[in-house]
């Protein structure tokens, strides 16, 4: 094997058959990877080519699916779904699974179903041989906001007073389905004790009735207390929070591959 360098002083060099063959079949694998949804434990990647295998279904054209789903111990077991306009020919090998049958397993199904349970999209195949279904993949709902740039407004009623809210810091991610590719966009800010140095503190009651929506609602949500130092604890929920007197809050809230940062001043009783 001749391994080629873009360095004048380095010139090339060989790897003997010992190194080079690991070495090919690891450039195998990472290529290969490129062309095949990977699940781990939920985790999709090369998703934007499992949505262009949904495409083609719905278009009724002929397409395969090339996937690779992990086990809890990190075995892969790999699939191949092909379609032909009518029905899906799916292939199953288990043969790496230590816990599996150790067999390629083959089905005939005629339909591959979409059921939204909570934040999941579970697909499945049915009207299979055997009349049972297969699972195929269960992913994350995309949510509104974490399909376009706009970054979701947030709206925190403590008592009857509707508090000011300044937003922060984000990272967003968004899927262009025209061109297949996403993009993530970052923006930077001042730290959230800086952005609140001129700010007055609202007077709360935590034991208030407390209300906070999002325009798209968060997979999860995080609220930092800071000093002039930094976060000094971190809750998930208001009704957590300990601390009393003036602090500054940041809202932390999270969309799937995408966050944003909300901050606002209070003065708690």
């Amino acid at each position: 094997m001749m391994i080629l360098s873009n360095i004048e002083t380095e010139g090339y060099g060989r790897l003997n058959a010992k190194f080079g063959k690991p070495f090919k079949e690891l450039l195998q694998t990472i290529t290969s990877y490129k062309k095949q949804v990977i699940d781990r434990h939920g985790q999709i990647e090369n998703e934007e080519l499992f949505e262009q295998f949904l495409k083609d279904i719905e278009a009724n054209n002929e397409t395969l699916l090339e996937l690779t789903r992990y086990t809890i111990e990190g075995d892969p077991i790999y699939w191949t779904i092909e379609y032909d306009g009518q029905h899906f020919a799916i292939e199953i090998d288990n043969r790496e699974d230590a816990f599996g049958s150790k067999t390629v397993e083959n089905y005939q199904c005629t339909k591959l179903d979409e059921v939204v349970t909570g934040s999941l999209i579970d697909y499945n195949f049915t009207g299979c041989d055997g009349d049972f279904d297969i699972n195929l993949l269960s992913v994350e709902k995309t949510t509104e906001a974490s399909t376009k740039l706009e970054i979701p407004n947030i709206n925190l009623v403590i008592g009857d007073q509707t508090i000011k809210i300044y937003k922060g810091a984000y990272s967003w991610s968004s899927f262009d389905a025209s061109t297949g590719e996403t993009t993530t966009t970052m923006t930077d800010h001042a730290s959230p004790n800086q952005m609140m140095e001129t700010v007055q503190e609202i007077e709360v009651n935590l034991n208030e009735p407390v209300e906070i929506t999002f325009d798209s609602e968060p997979t999860k949500v995080e609220f930092n207390i800071w000093n002039e130092s930094g976060i000094t604890s971190t809750y998930y929920s208001l009704e957590e929070i300990k601390e009393t007197g003036p602090v500054i809050m940041e809202i932390v809230g999270y969309w799937n591959e995408s966050r944003a940062t909300y901050v606002t001043a209070l003065n708690i009783e």
